[in-house]
């Protein structure tokens, strides 16, 4: 009797501890639980679109363009290529194109796009009137030009204009390139001279 009774309390503490580790456990699966579509976790904060990547290692030519470009893999003639399109089916393309030496002179690339929107070729003394306050960039001053005329395949809502700009980097003419819906293109032409600036030729 006497270790029976010295047992006691033992088994009284023991069964305390018990209780108080029962109680705890039913607490941690309260604090777990959730209502029925509530988030499981913490809500990530939500971030903006990512722009896409701002390097090819397929070209040699870095860029930076804005998120909502979609970027088009490159092609033997284009080294960076990006549409710009919206729900209503208005649509414009960004370009950039490299030719060697003067890829035939200013003039008779111009008057090209001229006549891709069905607009008369221009001389010598009309092509210093169309050109518009060179961009000053990193990679030097990049002449622009603007055209607006009819789309030569196509509707409307797809071409009718082209902006464009030609960097002279000696041993190579690069021509930047905005054609498409009028109105659009004319939304589209900030971010346009931007993402020119942005442009990089790897070394």
């Amino acid at each position: 009797m006497r270790r029976f009774a010295a047992i006691i309390p033992t088994l009284a503490l023991l069964s305390v501890l018990a209780a108080f580790c029962g109680c705890n456990d039913r607490e941690s699966v309260k604090v777990r639980r959730v209502a029925k579509g509530e988030p499981q976790g913490p809500v990530p904060e939500a971030t903006p679109p990512m722009a896409p990547p701002a390097s090819s290692a397929e070209t040699g030519i870095t860029d930076q363009p804005p998120a909502s470009w979609q970027r088009q893999p490159p092609s033997p003639l284009r080294k960076l290529s990006y549409i710009i399109s919206k729900p209503d089916g208005t649509r414009c393309e960004v370009s950039l194109v490299t030719l060697g030496g003067g890829a035939g002179g200013i003039l008779e690339n111009v008057n090209r796009w001229r006549g891709q929107l069905g607009l008369p070729p221009l001389d010598d003394a009309s092509l210093q009137k169309e050109l518009k306050t060179p961009l000053t960039t990193a990679l030097g001053k990049v002449l622009i030009v603007d055209f607006t005329g009819s789309p030569e395949k196509g509707g409307p809502s797809r071409d009718g204009r082209i902006i464009a700009g030609i960097l002279d980097r000696g041993n190579e003419t690069v021509f930047f390139k905005l054609r498409g819906n009028p109105a659009l293109t004319e939304k589209s032409q900030g971010d346009f001279v931007k993402w020119i600036g942005t442009v990089r030729f790897q070394p």
